[in-house]
C-alpha cells in the first residue's frame, strides 16, 4: 500500500498556489483487498417467521484500488446464502469521479423458501420447493443508472395452500431467457419464456369457496363477518408513467391441470394433461394482443384446445379467446345439472366450443355445445334445482342419430362487483332452454338441414290465401320434419293483416266490380271506356257535392301547360294513364268491405296450410291444431306471414 502527497503545480509553473487550509491532496493505492470465508448473518424481524437472509463462506477480493478519477478496481465475489445456494460476480468498479460498475453474476440452487416469511403477511401460500437460477451482467454509471441482462430459470417449485395443504401450482422448470431491465428507458423486455411441465390445481370446496380465492389475507370467505364498508382513500398524486414490459414469447410443455368441485351433490373432477402451446409477443407498448395456441389432453380420451388473442397483462380490456372441449365423457356433469334442475345425466359426450371476447371489460361469450348420445338419467330432489322442463327440451334438441348441437351466447362486465363467470353461464343456460321450448324451430330445422325462418313463417300474398310455389315447399319441410317428431303438435294461427290485406281486397273488390260493369256493355272494352267507367263509379260513391268538378279537378293534377319560351307557345299535355291510376286509387279507398271478409281470407289460410302439410304426410292431419285468428302478423316485403308454432302432444 503506497501513500503518496501530490505534487502542487504551481510551484512549476510560477502561478500564485490558491490558499489552501491543509496540506496537497494524498494519492491511495492499494493493490488488493481480500475477504475469505467470511459470514454476515441477517435477521429481518419484520416479517413473520423471522427472515434469515445471511450470507457464509464468503470470499471477496479487490484489487488496483485507488483514489484517481477513473480508477477501476477489478472485483470478484462469491457466496453461500445460509438458506441454500451460491452467488458469484465479477467485473470492476469505479468510484471517482462517480460511481460505476459492470459485473457479470450467477445465481444457482437458491432456495425460493427465503421469500416464504415476506409471503406469510400476504397470502395463506406456502412455497414447499423451488430455486432460482441466474446468469447475466449488471451495469451502473452515469449513462444507466441500472441496465440488468440475464437469464433467469426457477426449477422444481410448488406452491401449496397454507390452511387446507392442497397443491395450487407447480412447476418442473420455468426458464425466462433474454431478460433486459433499464430503469433509466422504464422498459422491461423479455425474449421467451418456457414452462416445462406446469400444473395448476383448481378446488372449490364444500362452503363453495375457491383455493385460488381463498390464499389472499383478509379476503371474505363463506361465513365470515363483514365488517362496516370503509370509503376508498382519496389520492390527488399523478398517475406513475408507463413501464414498458415486452415478451417475445411464453412456450408451454407438458402442462396439466385438475379441477375439482366438493360443493355439488356429487363430487366432481376433471384432469387436463399434456397441455402444449405458446402464447405469440406481449407489449404494453403496443395495442395488438398476443396470439395464443394450446392443446391438451382431457380425462382419457378428451381434448381441449385454446386459441385466440389477449392481453395477458390487462386482459378485461383486449381478449378474443376459444376454448374448445372435444369428447369429453358427460355423466360426470350430473354434479352441475342436479343443483341447476334435479335430473342426472345418465350417458352422453361432450363437444364444446367456447367463445369469449373482451373489450374495455365487457364480455361477449358465443358458445357452441355438442353432446352426442346423450340420455337423462334419474330426478333427484335438490332444494335449489330450477323448474326447468328438460325433457321436453332434449326431446326438441336431439336429431335423428342422438346429437344435440346448441349455441349459447353469454354476456357480462367483468368490472361489475356482482359478475361471475358462473352466473353469467347458468342464466345463459335458463334462457336457452326457455327459448327452446318456446320456440324451438331452429332446432327442429336441423333435423332436415334447414333454416329456422324455413319453418317458422308461411307468407301470404296480400288479399289471398293460396300457398305460393315457395311456400308450398316450406310446407313440405314441414311435414318433414314434423315425421321425424311424433310427439309434437303444429299450431296454426288463422292470420290476417287489416292494412294490407284490407287494402288488396278493396282493390280486387273495385276490379271485380269493372269488370263486372264492363262485361254487361260486351265487346272488346278500351283503355277510355275503363277510365269512364271509373269516372261513373266516382259519381255513383264519392261523398261529394259536385263530381264533375272533382274529376275536372283531379284533370287538372294530371295536366301540363309548358313555360312560354319567346314567341312560341305550348299546348297543354294530359297523362290519361297517371289520372287513370289515380282516379283507381281514390275509388279503392272508397270500397267498404263486408264484416267477416278479413276473419274469411284468415281461415282459407289456414286451412290451405294444413290440407298442403297433409298432402305430404297424411298422417299429420291430427297433429294439426288451428288456433284463434291472428289479426296483428309479421309483415314483411309486402307479404303477411302466418307464424306457426309447436308444443307438445298428449
Amino acid at each position: 500500500m503506497d501513500i503518496v502527497p501530490v505534487r502542487d503545480e504551481s510551484e512549476v509553473t510560477g502561478e500564485e498556489a490558491p490558499p489552501t487550509s491543509g496540506s496537497a491532496p494524498w494519492s491511495i493505492t492499494l493493490d488488493r483487498f481480500t475477504i475469505r470465508r467470511a459470514s454476515v448473518g441477517l435477521i429481518d424481524d419484520s416479517v413473520s417467521p423471522a427472515a434469515d437472509i445471511g450470507l457464509e463462506q464468503i470470499d471477496l477480493s479487490i484489487e488496483a484500488i485507488s483514489n484517481s478519477d477513473g480508477a477501476v478496481f477489478p472485483t470478484s465475489l462469491t457466496a453461500r446464502a445460509r438458506s441454500g445456494g451460491t452467488i458469484s460476480a465479477a467485473g470492476q468498479v469505479t468510484v471517482l469521479p462517480e460511481p460505476a460498475a459492470d459485473f457479470e453474476f450467477t445465481v444457482d440452487g437458491l432456495l425460493l423458501s427465503l421469500v416464504q416469511p415476506y409471503l406469510n403477511a400476504e397470502a395463506d401460500i406456502s412455497v414447499d420447493s423451488g430455486a432460482l437460477g441466474l446468469t447475466g451482467t449488471f451495469h451502473h454509471g452515469a449513462d444507466n443508472v441500472f441496465v440488468l441482462n440475464t437469464d433467469i430459470a426457477v426449477t422444481d417449485f410448488l406452491v401449496t395452500e397454507t390452511d387446507e395443504g392442497s397443491r395450487l401450482g407447480s412447476w418442473t422448470r420455468l426458464d425466462v431467457a433474454g431478460v433486459s431491465l433499464d430503469l433509466d428507458a422504464e422498459s422491461l423486455g423479455i425474449g421467451a419464456i418456457r414452462l416445462t411441465e406446469p400444473y395448476a390445481d383448481i378446488f372449490i370446496a364444500a362452503d363453495g369457496t375457491v383455493n385460488l380465492g381463498r390464499i389472499e389475507k383478509g379476503r371474505q370467505v363463506a361465513g365470515d363477518e363483514v365488517d362496516a364498508e370503509v370509503p376508498p382513500e382519496v389520492t390527488t398524486e399523478e398517475p406513475a408513467s408507463a413501464f414498458n414490459v415486452s415478451i417475445g414469447e411464453v412456450l408451454v410443455s407438458k402442462g396439466s391441470a385438475r379441477f375439482a368441485d366438493a360443493s355439488l351433490p356429487l363430487p366432481f373432477e376433471a384432469d387436463i394433461a399434456d397441455l402444449n402451446g405458446n402464447i405469440t409477443t406481449i407489449a404494453t407498448a403496443s395495442a395488438e394482443p398476443a396470439a395464443v395456441s394450446l392443446e391438451g389432453k382431457v380425462d382419457e380420451y378428451g381434448l381441449v384446445r385454446v386459441s385466440g388473442t389477449l392481453t395477458p397483462l390487462d386482459p378485461p380490456k383486449n381478449t378474443d379467446i376459444k376454448v374448445v372441449f372435444q369428447n369429453v365423457d358427460m355423466p360426470k356433469f350430473s354434479a352441475y345439472t342436479i343443483p341447476f334442475a334435479g335430473r342426472e345425466i345418465a350417458s352422453g359426450r361432450l363437444d364444446l366450443d367456447l367463445g369469449y371476447q373482451m373489450t374495455d371489460g365487457a364480455l361477449v361469450g358465443a358458445n357452441k355445445v355438442v353432446l352426442r348420445d346423450f340420455e337423462l338419467g334419474d330426478k333427484v330432489p335438490h332444494p335449489g334445482a330450477m323448474s326447468l322442463p328438460l325433457g321436453l327440451a332434449v326431446a326438441l334438441l336431439k336429431d335423428p342419430s342422438g346429437k344435440i348441437d346448441i349455441d349459447l351466447p353469454v354476456r357480462g362486465n367483468v368490472n361489475d362487483p356482482e359478475f361471475g363467470y358462473g352466473k353469467v353461464i347458468g342464466k345463459a343456460l335458463v334462457n336457452l332452454i326457455v327459448k327452446i321450448v318456446a320456440s324451438p324451430f331452429a332446432l327442429l330445422g336441423n333435423l332436415i338441414g334447414v333454416e329456422a325462418n324455413e319453418l317458422e313463417f308461411i307468407a301470404f300474398e296480400p288479399g289471398r290465401a293460396d300457398l305460393t310455389p315457395p311456400e308450398q315447399e316450406r310446407a313440405a319441410k314441414l311435414a318433414e320434419a314434423l315425421s321425424l317428431r311424433p310427439e309434437l303438435v303444429l299450431e296454426i294461427p288463422p292470420v290476417f293483416a287489416t292494412g294490407l290485406d284490407g287494402a288488396a281486397l278493396r282493390a280486387a273488390q273495385l276490379d271485380a266490380l269493372l269488370d263486372t260493369r264492363l262485361a254487361e256493355s260486351g265487346g272488346e272494352t278500351t283503355a277510355q271506356e275503363r277510365t269512364q267507367a271509373l269516372e261513373q263509379f266516382y259519381r255513383e260513391t264519392a261523398a261529394v257535392e259536385n263530381p264533375d268538378a272533382a274529376l275536372a279537378s283531379l284533370r287538372q293534377q294530371f295536366t301540363t301547360v309548358p313555360a312560354e319560351d319567346g314567341d312560341d307557345t305550348g299546348e297543354p299535355t294530359f297523362d290519361a294513364l297517371a289520372y287513370t291510376a289515380g282516379l283507381r286509387r281514390q275509388l279503392i279507398d272508397l270500397q267498404t268491405l263486408a264484416p267477416d271478409v278479413l276473419a274469411g281470407l284468415a281461415e282459407t289460410r289456414a286451412a290451405n296450410t294444413r290440407d298442403a302439410i297433409v298432402a305430404i304426410d297424411p298422417s299429420l292431419d291430427s297433429r294439426i291444431v288451428t288456433m284463434d285468428i291472428d289479426d296483428q302478423p309479421d309483415v314483411e316485403n309486402d307479404a303477411v306471414r302466418m307464424r306457426v308454432s309447436l308444443a307438445v302432444g298428449e
